[in-house]
C-alpha cells in the first residue's frame, strides 16, 4: 500500500474511534510585514517592512487553532527553527492537549515530513 493510503487509512481509523487530530502548522513573517505606513496622532509613520523575521508554530483542528499552542519567536540568521527548540514546543503543546482530554482519549498529532 503507498504511503499517501496507508496515511488516509490511519487517519480514517483515528476518527471511527473518535481520537482528537490535531496538525501542526508553522508560517514566517517579518516583523515589519503588517503595514507600510499607519497614522500615529497627527502624523503618519513610515514602515519599511522590513524587522526581525517570525517563526509562527501551532496546532490546528477541525475546530481551528489552539490559541494555547502558538508560539512565536524571532529566527537566527539562517531563519530556522532548531531541533531542541521544536522538541521542546511539541513536548509542551502536547502536555496541553492531554490536559484538556481525559487520559482515555486518544489524541493524534500530525506533522508534515520537512526534514
Amino acid at each position: 500500500m503507498s504511503r499517501r493510503a496507508t496515511y488516509f487509512q490511519s487517519i480514517d481509523d483515528l476518527r471511527a474511534n473518535d481520537a482528537q487530530i490535531y496538525y501542526y502548522d508553522e508560517t514566517w513573517s517579518n516583523l515589519g510585514d503588517e503595514k507600510r505606513s499607519i497614522w500615529l496622532g497627527d502624523r503618519l509613520r513610515k514602515n519599511d517592512g522590513k524587522g526581525k523575521r517570525l517563526a509562527i508554530s501551532a496546532m490546528i483542528n477541525n475546530h481551528g487553532v489552539d490559541t494555547d499552542t502558538i508560539d512565536i519567536f524571532v529566527c537566527d540568521e539562517d531563519h530556522t527553527m532548531n531541533s531542541s527548540y521544536f522538541i521542546e514546543w511539541l513536548r509542551k503543546a502536547a502536555e496541553h492537549l492531554r490536559r484538556q482530554y481525559c487520559d482515555s482519549t486518544r489524541i493524534c498529532i500530525v506533522l508534515d515530513n520537512a526534514r
